[in-house]
């Protein structure tokens, strides 16, 4: 039997890096579902194709691919940071509401669980996509620090594009109201979820809290 570990919450809380660096103490795949929303979102605009000529695409020829967290387009690596540009994100998020979308993309993530231990990223993992999951974790965090991790985020990678911090504060606001309002599989916290505020808590806590909080879901006392 296999274990799932189910992170959601919204944008700049830390679901990325909590579940990156748990996932190596571990030894479970961990896996960033809106990386999957963003690589069919550059396959749709790179191909200039429809949503729906690009489903059709990628279930009947398997041209592009997702395994553990890498995307790949006739065999080849694609860089990530292409799907970090700023209208591969937009396109992203108008892609999410879309049902066949969402239901290519959790045949995706459910098959992935098939095989081994798995800490899944997203906002809709503990609802929808692993209900069951021996351990669900909403991660909150205060909106200025939101922001602020945000901004360092896109500074570091050279994202910014000239976008200033109330900027980022806009579109955080904008994404937190499509994400809870959306029709499809809207962001909520599971009824049995463990909400962690990581507003001032390092790294190294919070993956120290999310292993006992495990351990005593295997071994119950």
């Amino acid at each position: 039997m296999f274990f799932q570990i189910a992170i959601d919450g919204p944008s700049g809380v830390g679901k990325s890096s909590v579940a990156r660096e748990l996932s190596k103490e571990l030894s479970y795949l961990h896996i960033n579902t809106g990386l999957i929303f963003r690589g069919l979102a550059w396959y749709i605009l790179r191909k200039s194709k429809t949503v729906e000529d690009a489903l059709l695409e990628l279930t009947k020829f398997k041209l592009f691919r997702f395994e553990r967290n890498k995307w790949f387009l006739d065999e080849k690596e694609i860089e990530l940071s292409e799907f970090s540009k700023g209208e591969v994100a937009k396109k992203a998020s108008e892609i999410a509401k879309l049902r066949e979308i969402r239901a290519y993309v959790l045949e995706i993530e459910r098959s992935i669980a098939l095989s081994e231990n798995v800490i899944m990223e997203g906002r809709d993992i503990g609802t929808q996509v692993f209900p069951n999951a021996i351990l669900k974790i909403f991660l909150t965090a205060s909106k200025e620090v939101r922001v602020d991790r945000r901004y360092k985020e896109l500074q570091n990678k050279n994202l910014l594009e000239n976008k200033s911090i109330e900027d980022i504060a806009k579109e955080i606001t904008e994404r937190d109201k499509q994400d809870s309002s959306r029709e499809l599989d809207p962001l909520k916290k599971a009824e049995d979820a463990i909400e962690i505020n990581t507003d001032n808590k390092t790294i190294e806590e919070i993956i120290a809290l999310i292993k006992e909080l495990l351990l005593n879901k295997i071994n119950p006392v």
